[in-house]
């Protein structure tokens, strides 16, 4: 292949978080394309250049040496190409020259292996892909997968991830500069190194134990964060939520019904209240993103509060609350009390009758 296909990224020397992407034939994340159809700059013809390519439903290897393709790597449909324990280095001149291109229902598999471009950037398309990296780079380029690609990357390094349509990722001690989910993409991050998160459309995200720069959110797309540090948070369309309380007994553990659940910003104005279903539930829609104090009032129980953080679309939180304690009329100490008004009556009589019997 000699026409080179390439998603334009405007970088300075500092880069802007806003990597801009040209591409066409892409959704806007309710649908699926047939084809992850990029926008295509065509380059000066390479001269001699040869494509390694992998034959429909065939596999391949690349082991245990230095691989220097003359013009790009191609695995067509339902093919396998594994490189282990090697290096693949595009040397071509043009900036996205060459580089690779897995058709539908492929596998690409890297271990132990480095993949780049030695002075210009090479491509990498993914449509409909199995991609493995482990122990493993990709530099000088921005990994482009679509449609359904599966994505396994695990303690390996990528400049850029861009993930379209329904792909998922998983990254578990990995290395990005930069990962963007698209249409209706997903990830799931653990213990890992990324500078920028960038979720689009209604792309989703969780992420554990990991050291960020900065999240930015367009569109719906969200993301929920554990045991994770990042220096800033940046939406550009608020987050709106469905928060769901469920109310339980204490003792019980049944749910409590008719409990009126208010809640209120931090700073005490009140949103709206709610009371329990007969399943000790109580539910608000379209709620922003943000902290919340929570009240809460029942028949024969001890009004209780607490504070919530609402951090996802759809978000669950459970409370216990305390019976009211019932005071007997003929508890121990109202009987003590009787008692002692007792002889205090008793001892007003019979000081009443001794004065009256001294003055006959």
């Amino acid at each position: 292949m000699t026409l080179g296909i390439i998603a334009l990224v405007l970088i300075s020397s500092n880069p802007s978080p806003l990597l801009t992407l040209l591409f066409k034939g892409l959704d806007n994340g309710e649908g699926v394309s047939e084809e992850l159809d990029i926008h295509t700059i065509p380059f000066v013809k390479a001269e001699d250049a040869a494509d390694f390519v992998v034959g429909e439903g065939e596999e391949a290897t690349i082991q245990d040496r230095i691989f220097t393709p003359s013009g790009d790597i191609v695995v067509e449909k339902g093919g396998k190409l594994t490189i282990r324990n090697a290096k693949v280095v595009f040397g071509h001149a043009g900036c996205y020259e060459h580089g690779i291109l897995l058709k539908e229902n492929t596998t690409l598999q890297v271990h132990h292996s480095q993949i780049r471009g030695v002075e210009t950037l090479f491509f990498f398309r993914a449509l409909d892909t199995t991609l493995i990296l482990e122990d493993s780079k990709i530099r000088m380029t921005h990994v482009l997968c679509g449609n359904y690609s599966r994505i396994s990357i695990v303690r390996s390094e990528l400049w850029a991830l861009h993930c379209f349509n329904e792909s998922t990722v998983e990254i578990i001690n990995g290395q990005l500069h930069y990962l963007f989910l698209r249409g209706r993409s997903s990830a799931r991050v653990e213990d890992s190194r990324i500078v920028e998160v960038l979720l689009y459309d209604a792309a989703r995200a969780s992420i554990t134990e990991t050291a960020l720069k900065n999240i930015f959110y367009f569109d719906r797309g969200w993301t929920t964060l554990s045991n994770c540090s990042y220096v800033d948070l940046i939406r550009f369309e608020p987050l709106r939520g469905n928060l769901t309380i469920t109310v339980l007994d204490e003792d019980s553990r049944g749910p409590v019904p008719m409990v009126c659940v208010t809640l209120e910003r931090p700073r005490g104005s009140e949103v709206e209240n709610e009371h329990t279903n007969d399943e000790g539930a109580a539910t608000f829609f379209g709620l922003e993103e943000g902290d919340y104090f929570a009240k809460f009032e029942g028949v024969g129980y001890v009004p209780a509060n607490t504070t919530l953080s609402l951090l996802n679309v759809t978000q669950h939180e459970t409370l216990l609350i305390h019976r009211a304690e019932k005071v007997s009329v003929w508890s121990p100490a109202f009987i003590i009390f009787m008692i002692s008004m007792a002889v205090v009556l008793a001892a007003l009589v019979l000081s009443l009758l001794y004065k009256y019997q001294k003055r006959r």
